[in-house]
């Protein structure tokens, strides 16, 4: 049998951890550990994470946060074949979610597979589709969400997540396994996996899509600034005015990336 170990970031997450940790125990495939990577808590969240038995690792304290630096430490203090990352703010609905990860990795031989979350707390019974993504199929987004993501420790062994990424440390990760190493990640969606994640995500969403233009598929960048405000205009005729926004926000921080530096 596989084995499998969770790493769990987590800052001040008190209200949603212990949710979190009961749906990661209550899987049908075992996890041999949960590994709590804490970031500075000062709320009960360590207190949670001991009570439910994951071994924590501490941020270094003083150093500036990276989302794949503590990804990294948790992979690096684990023993299992395959590392599953989870967010603190996460359930997963059924006790099969990660069962069906392991087997849709394994049976295409994927390098890694992930669920897509959803706000809705609406358990899916049928089966979920999965869909295999090579570098044909990568559009900068759909590579690897580290919301979660079960991927191979030789994966990570042979390439450990960026650390000069600011955010979007799983796309990167994905784009460079499907284009040098050829390999594919699965998608499954339903997930069955519930996003409660009480912080605010737009400026978030607009910092990856920056980054992944800029970082992990630089050809995306040949859509004009202009052609991005047409298409923001066109999703707020449409009614997606937080959509709209956040294309207008996007290209306007592309145009900025583009301006010369000027130092004094």
């Amino acid at each position: 049998m596989a084995t499998i170990s969770a790493i769990v970031r987590t800052f001040n997450s008190a209200p949603t951890l212990a949710a979190c940790l009961r749906s990661l125990r209550m899987q049908t495939q075992p996890l041999i550990e949960i590994i709590v990577v804490d970031s500075g808590s000062t709320d009960q969240t360590l207190a949670i994470a001991a009570k439910q038995g994951a071994r924590i690792v501490h941020y270094p304290p003083g150093e500036r946060f990276n989302y794949a630096r503590a990804l990294n430490l948790g992979m690096a203090s684990s023993s299992g074949e395959w590392l599953l990352s989870f967010s603190s703010h996460n359930v997963m609905l059924l006790n099969t979610c990660l069962e069906t990860m392991l087997c849709l990795a394994e049976q295409t031989s994927a390098i890694g597979a992930y669920s897509v979350t959803s706000r809705s707390p609406v358990v899916t019974r049928a089966e979920p589709k999965s869909e295999q993504i090579s570098v044909a199929k990568f559009d900068g987004f759909n590579g690897l969400w580290n919301t979660c993501s079960l991927i191979r420790r030789s994966g990570w062994q042979t390439l450990p997540f960026d650390e000069s990424m600011p955010t979007a440390e799983d796309q990167a990760w994905a784009a460079a396994h499907l284009k040098v190493a050829r390999a594919h990640t699965v998608r499954i969606e339903p997930g069955n996996v519930l996003c409660r994640n009480p912080r605010p995500l737009f400026w978030k969403h607009v910092r990856e899509q920056i980054v992944i233009a800029t970082r992990v598929l630089p050809e995306d960048r040949r859509q004009s600034f202009w052609q991005r405000l047409l298409n923001g205009a066109r999703q707020l005729r449409q009614g997606h005015g937080r959509q709209a926004m956040s294309t207008w926000c996007v290209a306007c921080g592309l145009l900025v990336q583009r301006l010369p530096s000027r130092h004094v």
